[in-house]
């Protein structure tokens, strides 16, 4: 676990990169807190916007 931990957190800046390189909207929502019913309002909002 901790090896994939370390690897996520090595590709993260590519991700992040990509994504924002990328056409199709995307957003970080950062879990820390496992406030979960405020991700599915955040998830829910941002699809709104795009609609």
């Amino acid at each position: 676990m901790k090896l994939a931990c370390e690897l996520l957190l090595e590709q993260q800046p590519a991700y992040r990169s990509q994504a924002a390189n990328s056409i199709i909207p995307t957003i970080e929502i950062n879990t820390d807190n496992k406030d979960w019913e405020s991700y599915a309002k955040q998830i829910y909002l941002f699809n709104e916007l795009l609609l």
